[in-house]
């Protein structure tokens, strides 16, 4: 039961802006433990990345999300590494309320791997998620590192119309996988059979009727 999920159309007639929301849409109301928004936006990341000449790779998107930064000696949910072997953007995403203790612990990671003066992304829910940390704008310096807020809907519904077609394909093969693994939650697979894979040409064609 657990290895069935409709698949999702590599390539249709869909807006992108269409499928983006849906995407966004899996990520903050079924996040399985944090682990479908993570593989989203760090597949997102690492499509936008591609061709950059000074990004060699990024990490951490396909990795387990249990544990913290500082157990798991991580610097971040996802990061991107430089061809010279140094960190470049670190990005931490969520979408559960993000306290001082969250911070500390980023801190305390960046502070083990003797990381000079990083930025530190958090790709979250907004406003609510940072309601805790009491802020008048998205960002803030706390024990000397620079904390950023962008909310991960925005996030996604942009970063998926920047990508190209052929990257539109990968990224829903991607997920395909991601959601037809025998281990994924049957409630993530039924979220997506629902909310996700269904055939969005259909909308497309009603819309050109209507309009």
């Amino acid at each position: 039961m657990k290895s069935l999920h409709v698949q999702m159309a590599e390539t249709d007639q869909a807006v992108p802006i269409e499928d983006g929301k849906k995407f966004a849409r899996m990520s903050v109301e079924c996040p399985e433990g944090g682990s479908v928004p993570q593989f989203i936006v760090g597949n997102l990341i690492s499509m936008l990345r591609e061709g950059d000449l000074n990004t060699y790779n990024v990490v951490g998107h396909e990795e387990s999300v249990f544990g913290t930064n500082t157990t798991s000696k991580k610097p971040a949910d996802v990061w991107e590494v430089h061809h010279d072997g140094t960190y470049g953007a670190l990005y931490e995403i969520t979408v559960k309320s993000i306290d001082f203790k969250r911070l500390d612990d980023c801190v305390d990671a960046l502070g083990a791997l003797e990381l000079a003066d990083p930025v530190v992304t958090f790709i979250c829910r907004l406003p609510q998620d940072i309601s805790l940390l009491s802020l008048s704008q998205p960002f803030t310096v706390y024990r000397g590192i620079r904390f950023q807020f962008l909310d991960i809907t925005h996030f996604i519904c942009m970063s998926y119309c920047l990508l190209n077609e052929e990257q539109r394909g990968r990224l829903k093969a991607k997920m395909n996988a991601f959601i037809g693994d025998v281990n994924r939650a049957v409630a993530t697979k039924e979220f997506w059979n629902e909310h996700v894979s269904f055939d969005s040409q259909s909308s497309l064609s009603s819309a050109r009727v209507s309009g």
